[in-house]
């Protein structure tokens, strides 16, 4: 059973449960909670009394529905209302779960909140309009401040979803463009594995590029001859400019807004020699890179998993929304018996800014020429004027600040699961820390650790069927329906819901013009 206080779940305080029965013969619950006795039920008609109150909630065709409590009985009058929802039945109390739960595809019923969480951040909500946590009202007086907390947990759980959602839906069609107009290269590159356990027993910076890196990079390069340093792409430059040598830089962002954050590249002898590079990066990224480029698989296209059963795995790291989490692995994957943390903020620093200050002036110059189309815009103020949130089905918007916190749970359970040590470098801008990491003021104490340089030279990338039988392949999979084949699906699901949401048009209208749009790019992508 999952434990709740390992889940950051609040936990339920002590009570009893017994049964009673209704005037009509029902079973009627009884909670005693702090010496007080609290009905569950109406003393007179529990059924009746559960219609009535359901009938007065606001539930909407496309609604994901929490509810909490109520029993069997409520679940099963707000499916008999016929609306086209998806529900998640969460009864706290055991006891009574043992009550039939409802029978109905629409509904899922739990018992323990870490499966609600778990649920929760793997739910399809491709179609889910509004979410909606509701509470059974006998609950609120015994359990309010179990309630706020099961809520904010529960909110922060979906959430974490709709960003991982969303930045599939939005660029799934870009990701096949990409991974289809790479393949020539990708046939070519070196796999990431032969980085893996190259660093055994050493320590390793992971930067990412939050405004807390302007203080800590300084620190970084006065001590980089005790440690590796792994950079995101929007980290490198600012490095290179404090002077900090940079062993690995890492690329996954499939938007061709990334190759703005490269353009300096060739300019620094300081320059990573190596990039760790998905294999679904904008062709225009691949072309700024040095020649020693190590292929990842980092995301969960279903063609990106093709071909690495086709090709076999070059390796594969965490994927996420932030670069950060496959830097993270990587150096987990190197062997780092030490990772320090660096510009690993996931929230606003003084000035509200959300990136270190050469990071943003890349991020303003795009934002100004109108091509900045991510949702962590260079300053909060300026996402707020220009793309303040990101918008789902239905209008609803998702926060910077909240798709931010979803990024550092990630790190998080990633930081959880580490078996070295984790620090984090100048943590001092009053900006929130990652939960499981201690502090580190100054490099000054870290050893020194063996830094004999390593080169991957291990075995090449395994290309059982090589680039043209596969181009080959992928060509003939376009022409028999690009809108039912699994390779290709989401790609097609992501630019109809995308013009959804623009028109307003059901899905079934724009299918097929749709299929025909992404099949005729993909093919000139492949050369046909």
């Amino acid at each position: 059973m999952p434990d709740a206080s390992d889940s950051g779940c609040p936990e339920l305080p002590p009570y009893r449960l017994r049964m009673e029965k209704a005037q009509n013969g029902e079973p009627a619950p009884v909670l005693e909670v702090g010496g007080e006795r609290f009905y569950m039920a109406s003393r007179y008609d529990p059924s009746r009394e559960s219609e009535r109150w359901v009938a007065g909630l606001d539930v909407k065709d496309g609604d994901l529905v929490v509810l909490v409590g109520g029993g069997a009985r409520a679940a099963q009058s707000i499916l008999n209302t016929g609306r086209a929802i998806l529900l998640a039945y969460f009864e706290p109390f055991s006891e009574l779960a043992l009550q039939p739960p409802p029978a109905d595809g629409r509904a899922r019923c739990f018992t323990h909140a870490p499966d609600l969480m778990a649920f929760l951040r793997e739910v399809g909500v491709e179609d889910m309009i509004q979410y909606r946590f509701i509470p059974h009202p006998s609950l609120k007086r015994p359990l309010d401040k179990y309630l706020d907390a099961l809520s904010g947990a529960a909110r922060a759980a979906f959430e974490e979803r709709i960003a991982a959602v969303m930045t599939l839906s939005e660029i799934g069609r870009l990701v096949a463009g990409n991974l289809i107009a790479n393949l020539s290269a990708l046939s070519a590159m070196r796999p990431v594995r032969t980085l893996f356990s190259a660093w055994a027993g050493e320590a390793v910076c992971v930067a990412g590029s939050g405004p807390s890196l302007d203080r800590s990079a300084p620190e970084i390069a006065r001590r980089h001859d005790r440690l590796r340093v792994i950079a995101v792409d929007s980290a490198v430059l600012p490095l290179l400019e404090y002077g900090v040598r940079v062993d690995v830089g890492v690329c996954l962002d499939p938007r061709p807004d990334t190759a703005e954050h490269l353009a300096g590249l060739g300019k620094s002898s300081r320059s990573p020699g190596r990039w760790a590079v998905s294999a679904a990066v904008h062709p225009q990224v691949l072309r700024r890179l040095p020649a020693d480029r190590l292929c990842v698989f980092a995301g969960d296209h279903p063609l990106e998993r093709w071909l690495c059963d086709t090709w076999g795995d070059p390796g594969t790291l965490a994927g996420g929304g932030s670069v950060i989490l496959p830097a993270f692995d990587l150096a987990c994957r190197a062997g780092a018996s030490e990772i320090i943390l660096a510009g690993a903020d996931f929230s606003l620093g003084p000035g509200r800014v959300s990136h270190s200050r050469q990071s943003a002036k890349v991020r303003r110059a795009l934002l100004s020429a109108g091509r900045f189309d991510t949702v962590e815009n260079w300053t909060y103020d300026e996402a707020e004027k220009r793309a303040p949130r990101l918008e789902i089905a239905g209008g609803r918007r998702l926060r910077t600040g909240e798709n931010l916190l979803a990024y550092r749970r990630q790190l998080e359970r990633l930081v959880a699961g580490y078996r070295g040590r984790c620090r984090q470098l100048c943590p001092a801008l009053g900006l929130g820390g990652v939960e499981g990491v201690e502090d580190l003021s100054s490099l000054a104490g870290v050893p020194i650790y063996n830094m004999e340089e390593t080169s991957a030279t291990a075995s090449a990338w395994s290309t059982p069927a090589g680039y043209e039988a596969v181009r080959r392949e992928l060509l003939g999979r376009l022409s028999s329906g690009v809108e039912a084949d699994p390779l290709f699906r989401i790609a097609v699901e992501s630019a109809v819901f995308n013009r959804m949401r623009r028109t307003r048009q059901a899905p079934k209208d724009i299918l097929s013009e749709t299929a025909r749009e992404v099949a005729d790019e993909l093919r000139r992508a492949l050369g046909a």
